[in-house]
Parts: C-alpha cells; sequence; structure tokens
C-alpha cells in the first residue's frame, strides 16, 4: 500500500498536480501597519479575512446623529475608527469594506478598536478574551460586599471551556457566618 501511494505521489508530482498550500493572507499580514491577532474563530475557519487591530480598547469619539460614518473594518486605516476611502472598497485592504451606521443621538460613543466586535460599538472582545482550551481556570474563592451582606463567590471549571460562577448570599450573624 505504501509502495502505491509513493508512486501515485510521484506521478502526481510529475504532471506538477501537487500544489504548495499557501495559508490564506498571511502574505499581506507583513505588509500591514497594525498588528494582527487572529480569534479562535480565524484559525478554526482560515478563509475569512483578519483584521488589523490598532488599538486594544476602544476609541472615544463624538457622534452626531445628522451624519453617516464609515467605520473601518480593516483597523489600516489612518483616521480611525473611521475608513478613509468612505463608501468604496477599502484601499489599503480590498478584502475589506467600510461598514456604514448613523448614530441614533448625538453622543460620545465607545467604538470597537480591536475589530473584532460584530458591529461598530466596543463589546470588550479584545479585552476579555475567549478562553483557547477547553480546561478553565483553578477554582478561586473570593468576597465581594454588597450593601450589608456579603456574597461569597466560587468559580468552578466547567467541561465547556467556561467558568460557571455560583453566588450564594450569605448574611454576617453576631455568630459568624451561616
Amino acid at each position: 500500500m505504501a509502495a502505491l501511494l509513493a508512486r501515485a505521489g510521484a506521478r502526481a508530482a510529475q504532471r506538477g498536480a501537487v500544489q504548495q498550500q499557501v495559508p490564506r493572507a498571511s502574505s499581506t499580514w507583513a505588509a500591514r501597519a497594525n498588528p494582527v491577532y487572529p480569534s479562535p474563530w480565524n484559525k478554526w475557519f482560515p478563509h475569512e479575512p483578519v483584521p488589523s487591530t490598532p488599538k486594544v480598547g476602544p476609541y472615544r469619539v463624538r457622534l452626531d446623529n445628522t451624519e453617516t460614518y464609515f467605520f473601518c473594518t480593516c483597523g489600516e486605516s489612518t483616521t480611525q475608527p473611521f475608513c478613509e476611502s468612505g463608501a468604496e472598497k477599502c484601499t489599503k485592504c480590498p478584502e475589506f469594506a467600510s461598514m456604514p451606521f448613523s448614530p441614533k443621538d448625538s453622543e460620545t460613543a465607545s467604538l470597537c478598536g480591536c475589530k473584532k466586535a460584530p458591529g461598530v460599538y466596543c463589546n470588550g472582545a479584545v479585552l476579555f478574551p475567549a478562553p483557547s482550551s477547553r480546561t478553565c481556570s483553578t477554582p478561586e474563592r473570593g468576597r465581594a460586599r454588597d450593601g450589608g451582606a456579603e456574597l461569597g463567590l466560587l468559580q468552578r471549571p466547567c467541561p465547556g471551556g467556561r467558568v460557571a460562577a455560583i453566588v450564594r448570599r450569605t448574611v454576617r450573624r453576631a455568630d459568624g457566618w451561616n
């Protein structure tokens, strides 16, 4: 069986049928000005382009509800967090397009700087990353104040890779904890 596979591989190589597989979009990563952090989704599904991360954390900007803004989705625009090419395709990374949005109210908003949020507004995707392994952290116990009572907080590892928090309300008595 091994001889058949070796012979078939040699024949295919002579015909030029075997092509080297190049990781998608990694050749453009070197030309970018900002760092690229692939998410667990990008590692599992490598066919989607990965945006650059110009800032870890949100951009605090003043928005007017009478204007339409074009949010940069590639992370390479010099006018962050807005796209410099407007409504057209991105001039820096052509596989990305700007995201038009109009705020409902005039406000100072936190716009996504890491480009990992599904929308325009920051949701803390880079500040609170998803766990990369299936094992949770070691169980920790802590106490938090909530008015006159104290909350006992217990974090347990779970099989799905997330941390489950169990909150117990305990009331302090004169004789101690119950």
